[in-house]
């Protein structure tokens, strides 16, 4: 790195010097009189400006042939037949700025050229890399696994469960809840199938050492299990509003869009379709309410507030106590000072170093909310048509969230 702007910077101080703005400044009056230094008398010349100092005046002997100094004849002294070469402080300016302009033009050329020499480098080493990593990766995962391996089985397997009972309430459930129309089931079975790729998602990384990637998507699984949890909760109305604001969001999105699509290079909405998304937000205000086109405006009525926030939702449910530990993972979402210096990815946490890849610290936070939450969504979900087997599946499934907490908290106090 800086190779390219060390060598530049070398010649530019190079040529730079007193005697190499002299010799150009040399050089030019001489071709103002159609003469050009042979490479000897070059030499010559840069030599005997090498030794030069600050003096105003100095002189040095080129050789000039015949023929040049015939050229030169106007610029001999008479007397003592010196040939003198003079130049004013703008004579100095303009060769300086003649220079920088230089020196401007030919940087787009050599950051080319040496742009793509370094992409030719990459390519022929790409390979290499990529199997080196593989390489890396395949033994940082075994040490993952020998220290965190039991509680990560407990969790994959918790979440692949939570999967399998969600499908199978959906499918013995779902012809009745739609012949019902029951936007309750309708709403907890999309939230619950959501909360289950994220649950997967988290394995991966977890398994993987990215703590800080597992817990910014563990924000996200906490949102899905408050939501549904909420929608469950409350009066059909609300889940009814949740998926109606569903055009509320493509009427905000439509207006962001159209204001940067000409940026993005994209194609503009028509005039005809702003006009139907407008349409369709407007009535739907007209319905519920003006406030319904607020953020969570969905959420308006059930919570008896005109402009609702999550954090009213999540305290409607009773999960306000995870306020601290989402705005933990909060950090690892947005480009605060706090994220950018702390890392749950770090050996200790005051620790300098720079974690930009995978770590083996940091996987019990996650982990343990990760399979709190992915429980929570499933006995909620369950618990919508609630019976005595599905009562006993909730009991046990506490019991295997509570093992799989344990182990990621026992592997956690060992490092």
């Amino acid at each position: 790195m800086d190779r390219l702007q060390s060598l530049f910077d070398e010649q530019v101080k190079k040529m730079a010097s007193l005697d190499e703005v002299i010799y150009r400044l040399i050089s030019q009056k001489l071709a103002e009189h159609h003469v050009r230094l042979s490479p000897k008398q070059i030499n010559k010349l840069k030599d005997e400006l090498r030794k030069l100092s600050d003096a105003d005046e100095f002189t040095f002997d080129v050789d000039f042939s015949s023929s040049q100094l015939a050229k030169l004849e106007s610029l001999k002294d008479v007397s003592n037949g010196r040939i003198i070469v003079g130049f004013s402080d703008d004579d100095v300016e303009q060769a300086v700025a003649k220079f920088e302009r230089g020196i401007q033009s030919i940087i787009p050329k050599i950051t080319d050229d040496f742009s793509r020499i370094l992409l030719k480098e990459w390519r022929a080493s790409a390979n290499s890399v990529v199997v080196g990593n593989r390489n890396d990766l395949l033994r940082f995962t075994q040490t993952v696994e020998k220290h965190w391996g039991k509680a990560l089985d407990s969790l994959d397997a918790l979440v692949d469960l939570c999967s399998d009972l969600g499908s199978q309430f959906n499918e013995h459930n779902e012809p009745e809840a739609r012949a019902a129309n029951d936007p309750v089931f309708s709403v907890l079975t999309y939230l619950h199938v959501r909360a289950c790729q994220v649950g997967r998602e988290i394995v991966v990384l977890l398994r993987h050492g990215f703590a800080d990637g597992a817990m910014a998507r563990w924000r996200t699984l906490h949102e899905i299990t408050v939501t549904a949890i909420f929608i469950a909760q409350a009066e059909t109305d609300a889940a009814e509003r949740y998926i109606a604001h569903v055009s509320i969001t493509d009427y905000k999105e439509a207006l962001q869009y159209q204001q940067h699509a000409a940026s993005l290079g994209f194609r503009k909405l028509s005039t005809k379709q702003i006009q139907k998304l407008k349409a369709e937000k407007d009535r739907l205000c007209a319905i519920y309410g003006s406030n319904f086109a607020e953020d969570y405006g969905w959420a308006a009525k059930a919570l008896s507030r005109p402009t609702p926030n999550f954090a009213d939702i999540e305290k409607q449910v009773k999960l306000e106590h995870m306020r601290p530990v989402y705005k933990l993972a909060n950090q690892n979402v947005h480009a605060g000072a706090k994220g950018a210096v702390y890392r749950l990815g770090m050996p200790t946490a005051d620790s300098s170093v720079l974690v930009a890849g995978s770590s083996i610290f940091g996987l019990q936070e996650p982990g343990r909310n990760t399979a709190i939450s992915i429980s929570q969504i499933t006995t909620h979900f369950l618990s919508h048509e609630p019976n005595l087997d599905r009562l006993s599946v909730v009991n046990a499934l506490r019991e295997m969230m509570n093992s799989t907490v344990g182990a990621f908290d026992k592997s956690g106090s060992r490092l």
